[in-house]
């Protein structure tokens, strides 16, 4: 098989592979990738485990799909008894996808999530770069589970992480990481809605977005709506979202929970959608309760349509919002905080919509599909060289790329908005 010819005439080959076929976070940065660099000059043939939403969204972008089932290195599998079936799994794998490689015409692989480095191995064996991207910070594991999780991306010639938060993580549990590892910000197109509505009317509408997890905590969410509700607040919250196969019982228990609360008439399930815009042009507030996030799209996309946004605390949540100046920030799980938040926003509703509308400019600036798409193929074609470190150098390492992109977001900051002490 050779690797189908996309875009103008004398493009590069690329083989970009990724483990899911949803239509969620990564799944999501996945596909602005694969449009980035077709966009860039790369012929792309994408690899993915089925025919699910994502590889109708590819080929609408007009790049050639193939169905490649690879194992997926879950937490599950790191135990004594599954990591020897998952390791015999892999290498079979491995030598079947060099092959396809070599079929190919031996393209550079990019691997998307560090859940699927049998194409790594595979890279290896047929001896051409591998580049992986990482979206994952799972600060809240055991340090020799995120270590082995992490441990295969010694194979890849590069390593993009999707914010600092990530990357220091990352070389932090492997030092000899930091050799290699680059920070590329994600780059997440701006939502068309108007924006908010000028004078609340009505019950105030939250909303939720993300997977139904216990991770993206949307029990807090409704919680949060309780406690509105009870301090005498007319509000209503809707979830676009749904569980991984075989969490069904946390769908369950959310269900559960808005029944007991006596919030049925006010909570709408949507499930799934492709399309998240209508849903963010429908609301005022965006809640986003994680209990960690290694960047957090959704947080960009809602302030790209000019909505408020309260989020906990945490990681890249921290790393896209700024406190009071284009978002809101509140302690991890605290409901009352949540809650005492977006009443705070409800009283000051001018202010907070100008908060928002800093939030945009912001966002815009900082994570603009324009500024991915360059740096991603920079990094890919490999004109941008990773600094090379000792492994012992690996705290300089985090500590250098946080202040990339602490510096990346002052540079455009001043430019973007002549009213940045509003922002």
């Amino acid at each position: 098989m050779r690797l189908p010819t996309v875009g103008e005439p004398g493009s590069r080959p690329l083989i970009m592979a990724h483990p899911f076929d949803d239509l969620y976070g990564s799944d999501r940065m996945f596909l602005q990738a694969v449009a980035a660099l077709a966009g860039s000059g790369w012929s792309p043939m994408v690899a993915l485990p089925g025919n699910g939403p994502l590889a109708a969204a590819v080929r609408d972008l007009g790049v050639p799909v193939t169905a490649v089932d690879v194992p997926v290195l879950r937490r599950a599998a790191l135990t004594p008894t599954g990591l020897p079936v998952l390791a015999g799994r892999s290498a079979v794998a491995a030598v079947r996808l060099a092959a396809l490689i070599r079929d190919c015409g031996r393209p550079p692989v990019y691997v998307n999530t560090l859940t699927a480095p049998t194409w790594l191995t595979a890279a290896r064996l047929a001896g051409v770069p591998g580049i992986a991207h990482v979206h994952e910070a799972e600060q809240h594991l055991a340090r020799p589970v995120r270590r082995a999780l992490a441990w295969p991306l010694l194979q890849a010639r590069t390593v993009i992480a999707n914010s600092g938060v990530t990357a220091a993580l990352l070389t932090s549990d492997v030092p000899r990481l930091a050799r290699r590892t680059v920070v590329v910000p994600n780059g997440v197109p701006a939502l068309s809605v108007s924006p908010a509505r000028p004078v609340l009317e009505g019950p105030v509408r939250l909303l939720v977005i993300g997977r139904l997890s216990p991770r993206k905590a949307p029990h807090v969410a409704i919680r949060v709506l309780g406690e509105l509700r009870s301090g005498g607040l007319d509000a209503t919250l809707t979830l676009v979202g749904d569980v991984f196969s075989g969490y069904e019982w946390y769908a369950d228990e959310l269900r559960r929970l808005v029944a007991e609360l006596g919030l049925t008439d006010v909570v709408t399930f949507s499930g799934f959608q492709s399309d998240v815009a209508p849903f963010v042009a429908a609301c005022d507030v965006v809640l986003l309760p994680s209990e960690g996030e290694s960047f957090g799209n959704v947080a960009v996309e809602a302030l790209s349509a000019e909505r408020p946004v309260v989020a906990s605390d945490v990681q890249g949540l921290a790393e896209v919002l700024r406190h009071d100046r284009t978002g809101f920030l509140v302690p991890v799980g605290d409901v009352a905080a949540m809650a005492g938040q977006v009443r705070v926003l409800v009283d000051d509703w001018a202010r907070a919509r100008s908060v928002a509308a800093a939030g945009r400019l912001d966002a815009a600036a900082r994570f603009s599909p324009e500024r991915f798409r360059a740096r991603l193929d920079e990094v890919v074609s490999g004109t941008r060289m990773v600094p090379a470190m000792r492994d012992s150098d690996t705290s300089v390492t985090a500590e250098t790329t946080d202040r990339d992109v602490s510096a990346d977001a002052a540079d455009t900051a001043d430019t973007a908005d002549p009213r940045r002490a509003a922002a």
